[in-house]
């Protein structure tokens, strides 16, 4: 919990996101008082958009915390505006080698109705 290994944290994860491609420059998110619109949605698919455990890897230390990246999300959205922003996620998928059809259509569904969309 040291505040100088957490901002070294911090700098190595920013460093280590790969961007495949922005459009549009639509990277990255700016949170704006439009979010607060009740047809708003910000959906996460993917078997990550939950996860705890996956996030160690294979980090051998025990993090003072662990937090998804669902629960981030809410956490930073609801510090950033003066509403309360709709965030949900689906799995679709396990892994790569196991995928339900009624994850699949689930994950599917909330992408329809999404008004931004994360792939984890």
């Amino acid at each position: 919990q040291n505040p100088r290994h957490q901002q070294l944290a911090l700098e190595a994860s920013r460093q280590g996101v790969v961007l495949l491609e922005n459009e549009e420059e639509t990277l990255p998110l700016q949170p704006s008082p439009a979010w607060c619109d009740q047809g708003f949605l910000l959906a996460l698919l993917g078997p990550h958009a939950e996860a705890t455990d996956a996030l160690l890897g294979n980090y051998h230390g025990i993090p003072p915390y662990i937090i998804s990246p669902l629960s981030a999300l809410r956490t930073l959205l609801s510090e950033s505006l003066p509403c309360e922003v709709r965030v949900e996620a689906a799995k679709g998928c396990e892994s790569v080698s196991r995928c339900a059809p009624s994850d699949v259509a689930a994950a599917a569904a909330l992408a329809a109705r999404a008004s931004v969309l994360l792939l984890l």
